[in-house]
């Protein structure tokens, strides 16, 4: 019964979620996707994005189609995303710009496959594996340049005080 209960729920989260990102959508504004929560989601919604991160959908049906872009020994993860892209499924169809977290070889690889094949706008933002000084102003350079590249593109200017507030809003 609590299982029942528990799907039921977060179908309605999901139901929620996609709904408000069409609201979102048809006032103008962009939905950006990423996939790590190591990308600070406050920082895309400081730009006026409405940040999602796209884990859901992952299934056997998405890996298939996700094996039309790239080789069945690729991540199930990757494979997954690329298919709901693909078919453009749930929270996936709704993505007008990918943060490309590059985490993993796959997952650039992934991304690649998402802007080159796809079609996608992929905004690619290396994240170091170590945690040093230096790898951590190494990211926060890659983040700022990604704010560059959105503010130049669609003449958003960065909002710290609405990042601010969708970060409080979340804790």
């Amino acid at each position: 019964m609590i299982v029942s209960e528990i799907r039921k729920a977060c179908s309605n989260r999901l139901a929620e979620e996609i709904d408000a990102i069409k609201k979102h959508r048809a006032s103008g504004l962009k939905v950006l996707g990423y996939t790590c929560h190591a990308f600070p989601a406050a920082v895309a919604a400081g730009l006026g994005l409405w940040p999602v991160r796209v884990l859901c959908g992952t299934s056997s049906d998405a890996e298939s189609s996700g094996e039309k872009v790239v080789r069945p020994d690729v991540c199930p993860l990757v494979k997954s995303l690329l298919g709901n892209i693909l078919e453009k499924r749930g929270l996936h169809a709704e993505v007008d710009i990918w943060i490309g977290l590059y985490t993993c070889d796959q997952m650039r690889r992934g991304m690649n496959c998402l802007s080159q094949d796809l079609g996608k706008e992929v905004h690619p933002v290396q994240l170091p594996s170590t945690r040093t000084v230096e790898a951590a102003d190494y990211y926060a350079s890659q983040i700022r340049r990604f704010v560059s590249d959105i503010e130049a593109r669609y003449n958003f200017n960065f909002n710290s005080e609405a990042a601010i507030k969708w970060q409080r809003e979340r804790m």
